[in-house]
């Protein structure tokens, strides 16, 4: 019977012990990633020095589909830590510009008074600013060396990266991946309605759609259990959090997705299980008798919480701009319909539209390089920016001629996102 409801039935201790022995562990992308995020020196040495040993003995594996991921993504996680201080230390010193600026404004604007008695406050102003911008660079120093950090994972990848499948097999998989998010199989299907998923990725021999990457990831596991020689269970780590790699109840996490451990035990027959970064920690020290320090992980514990709270709040904004968009661009298309604007593309783009419609791609598209008439063009997009512009962000960058009714010349705005 437990083999036939692997999924639902925690294994026993036992089970645990023997799992923890033999599996070959397994990093996500976004492990590799947050390696980037960490803010002190402590939280990157712990984790390394697990999977240094882990590599040492054979035990570590990196999926091509993971390395592919990260390799497109690392440099722009490389300088998020620098860049969020010196976008604040620039931030700081425009303050004390601006206090100059509004000082010398009104003493220009209204000669005949004094301001000698309210200079106090520029000069605590630079003081202040001197005083965090010292803490600001003490900060920096004391970040992790990102080259350093990338030097680190290049050597940890080297030699245990799998190959990559051919494009028949890809396509293959692609093909699958249809039928699987039809019936929300996992993994993957949580992406479905992610519009930046459907683009494709193209690299060397290989092109796929990203909406299929953690399917492929997912296959490239199981291939790699099953064509072992002896095979292995896999132990899998990941920040991730969609129910289609956990079971949850509410955001809690309870388990690892039960098809997922089924699936893996009937094409392998090895279990397979997951763990999140603190978790994962954690069950080293006792399973592994791994040399971290308890303080390490309660320092890795409050970084991963700092960076899962970024990535929630990122999520929802991305949530809300979409919805919110949707709903403005929709208002736009029902103002040129209330002005008879035959316009077939806008038709066709709302019925294949599920991705997001930006303010400066809608105007873009109602533009379309053609002359509409203006009046209309001018209410649909007005609205839309008058109604998303401090949602989105936009900011006035320009002019674009149109007509109004009897063709005389007209102008409309144009945006773009900051």
């Amino acid at each position: 019977m437990k083999n036939m409801f692997a999924g639902f039935i925690d294994y026993s201790q036992e089970e645990y012990n023997e799992l923890w022995s033999h599996a070959i562990f397994v990093v996500d992308t976004n492990i590799l990633l947050n390696f980037y995020k960490y803010t002190t020196s402590e939280s990157v040495k712990g984790f390394f020095n697990i999977l240094k040993k882990l590599k040492e003995e054979n035990r570590l594996w990196v999926p091509h589909q993971v390395a592919l991921e990260y390799f497109h993504n690392y440099e722009g996680s490389m300088l998020k830590q620098t860049e969020g201080y010196k976008l604040l230390q620039k931030k700081i010193i425009d303050l004390k510009k601006q206090a100059d600026t509004i000082f010398g404004n009104v003493t220009s604007e209204h000669p005949y008074i004094h301001l000698q008695n309210l200079e106090f406050y520029k000069d605590k102003l630079k003081d202040l600013n001197d005083e965090l911008i010292r803490k600001i660079d003490e900060s920096l120093k004391e970040l992790p060396d990102s080259q350093d950090t990338k030097r680190e994972l290049e050597d940890l990848l080297n030699g245990i990266i799998g190959e990559a499948y051919n494009q028949e097999k890809i396509d293959e998989i692609q093909k699958e991946g249809e039928l699987r998010y039809l019936d929300n199989v996992p993994p993957g299907f949580e992406d479905k309605d992610d519009a930046n998923k459907k683009n494709n990725r193209t690299y060397g021999h290989m092109k796929y759609q990203q909406l299929y990457g953690d399917l492929i990831l997912w296959k490239q596991i199981i291939d790699k259990a099953s064509s072992e020689e002896n095979p292995k269970p896999i132990i899998f780590i990941t920040e991730e959090k969609k129910a289609d790699w956990w079971q949850k109840e509410g955001k809690l996490i309870k388990r690892p997705q039960p098809h997922l451990v089924q699936e893996f035990l009937e094409k392998t027959n090895q279990k397979f299980y997951m763990y999140r970064t603190d978790s994962f920690l954690n069950y080293a020290r006792k399973y592994l008798n791994a040399k971290v320090s308890e303080e390490q992980v309660n320092e890795v514990t409050k970084e991963l919480e700092n960076i899962r709270k970024i990535d929630a709040l990122l999520d929802d904004k991305q949530a809300l701009q979409k919805d919110q968009v949707n709903i403005l661009f929709r208002q736009a298309l029902d103002i040129l319909e209330e002005y008879e604007i035959d316009f077939e593309e806008v038709d066709e783009a709302v019925q294949q539209m599920e991705e997001v419609f930006t303010t400066v791609e809608l105007v873009r598209f109602l533009i379309g390089g053609r002359y509409l008439v203006g009046v209309a063009l001018n209410k649909a997009v007005g609205r839309v920016l008058s109604e998303g512009k401090e949602l989105l962000l936009i900011e006035q960058f320009g002019r674009i001629n149109t007509v109004d009714d009897e063709g005389r010349p007209t102008t409309t705005q144009s945006w773009v996102k900051r």
